[in-house]
């Protein structure tokens, strides 16, 4: 009797022992992708045969996202609570982002290559500096593909406008993948796809304007593209996968040998530009006062000009120079007070 009660306490106590280090042991497996794997938030995973022979499945862990089997189109979900017993266990010993993967040697996880620019806030490590916009390129084997939406960066180079003046071009694409199975087994690498359909034709777009209208008001301009080439999105979304949510230019400025020479041509425009506006603006300024002064002036005759030449004279006299103003004025009334003074009788008379 007492053999089998210690039999079953140990039988009980091994139990509780699996059962407390079976999570762990999960995890030390999915971490190595035997039996499972790890998923991180916003990726999915192309689960594929032996060898990568074949594509089978996705798995995938979007907050919020679920693909649709079959087709494998990305949707939307309520985010329900956690009503079964599994899937409290399951989030309790954070098994979240671990999925089953499949025979060990049988399953695999699909690997690719993949290239691409991230824009970079200051200089880092490993960033390129492009006239103070920092990048940094990445030519990495992943095996996951993003779900979320991120940036992606490239500079056109050399780009011609209409005036045959070399632009370099900064730009952004704000992309997301809508359907992951596109995006990796359609197209042979999905942002290459990308850039290939956009680049060329922001080259087309900027040979039609000038490095002044093109610099003038981006904003415009970059909805204006976008709207050129929506079509060219659409098909880019329906079949490759990949949606393109925001077409943004950092800044466009003169390319080639002769950069230099058209950021000052642009500059002495601009500054000449300025000076004749501000000219304009004083003459108009006179022009007024002008009108003005002399409007009273002429109301009041002869008297409003002796005032004025008056005024001169008063406004000269407080300078350090000596000057001599003739006032005609003055003359004609010191001329008027000695002739009267003539023709007074003396007392003696």
């Amino acid at each position: 009797m007492n053999s089998w009660i210690i039999f079953l306490l140990v039988l009980a106590v091994g139990g509780i022992a699996n059962i407390v280090c079976l999570p762990f042991a999960i995890r030390l497996l999915a971490e190595r992708n035997i039996i499972f794997t790890i998923v991180r938030e916003g990726t999915a995973v192309a689960i594929m045969g032996a060898g990568d022979s074949g594509f089978q499945r996705f798995v995938s862990c979007f907050r919020g996202k679920t693909l649709n089997q079959g087709t494998w189109d990305v949707r939307d979900v309520n985010i329900a609570p956690d009503k079964t017993w599994w899937q409290w266990i399951v989030k309790f010993f954070g098994l979240s982002g671990v999925h089953y993967l499949g025979i060990p040697g049988m399953q695999s996880i699909h690997r690719y290559k993949f290239r691409w620019n991230s824009l970079l806030q200051s200089e880092q490590e490993g960033a390129q500096n492009a006239g103070g916009i920092y990048f940094k390129p990445h030519d990495d084997w992943l095996r996951y593909i993003l779900l979320q939406e991120d940036v992606y960066y490239a500079r056109v180079e050399s780009a011609e406008d209409e005036g045959m003046v070399p632009l370099n071009l900064d730009i952004t694409l704000r992309v997301r993948i809508v359907n992951p199975y596109k995006a990796l087994f359609v197209a042979q690498e999905w942002l290459e796809m990308t850039w290939a359909i956009v680049l060329p034709s922001l080259r087309r777009f900027i040979s039609t304007k000038s490095w002044q209208e093109l610099s003038g008001n981006l904003d415009q301009h970059e909805q204006d593209y976008t709207t050129s080439i929506q079509g060219d999105l659409d098909r880019l979304e329906t079949t490759y996968g990949v949606k393109v949510e925001k077409f943004h230019v950092i800044r466009v400025q003169p390319g080639g040998t002769r950069a230099t020479m058209y950021e000052e041509a642009a500059t002495k425009a601009f500054e000449a530009t300025a000076e004749a506006k501000k000219i304009r603006i004083l003459a108009e300024a006179e022009r007024d006062r002008i009108k003005a002064i002399y409007g009273e002036v002429k109301e009041h005759g002869e008297l409003g000009r002796m005032i004025r030449r008056l005024e001169a004279l008063e406004k000269a006299a407080g300078g350090n120079s000596n000057t001599i103003i003739a006032a005609p004025e003055l003359v004609a009334i010191a001329s008027s007070i000695m002739e009267a003074g003539r023709k007074r009788p003396s007392k003696e008379a």
